[in-house]
């Protein structure tokens, strides 16, 4: 007992409040350290979680808007083509009409040469 007794009574003389303070500032690093690396932690899944929504709602945003682009093209492609169509009548007729006119003035300047003879 007297070796317990004197390893009691030299641990006493030597935790002193200094040592204390320096075993409590240990603790609370230690606990500290704990809960900040819990929370470094929690922030990263929770950023990595946030980025993720920004890029899903960007990319809808995206395809969204490609898909109106895509949708306005295709329209104005139908109007043009309609267009297109319409011009090309137009134009056959009035190849037809020129035609016909040209045969008209051919034989109006026939008629005309007959009737000055």
């Amino acid at each position: 007992g007297a070796v317990y007794l004197g390893l009691y009574g030299y641990e006493r003389l030597k935790y002193t409040e200094r040592a204390m303070e320096r075993r409590y500032k240990q603790q609370f690093c230690d606990y500290a350290e704990v809960k900040l690396s819990d929370i470094v932690s929690y922030t990263g899944n929770c950023c990595s979680t946030q980025v993720q929504r920004d890029l899903s709602s960007t990319l809808s945003r995206l395809l969204s808007s490609i898909q109106g682009g895509v949708t306005v093209l295709r329209n104005q492609i139908r109007c043009l083509s309609e267009e297109i169509v319409r011009s090309k009548t137009v134009c056959d007729i009035a190849c037809d009409k020129r035609a016909a006119n040209t045969t008209h003035t051919e034989d109006i300047q026939h008629y005309l040469r007959l009737f000055a003879t």
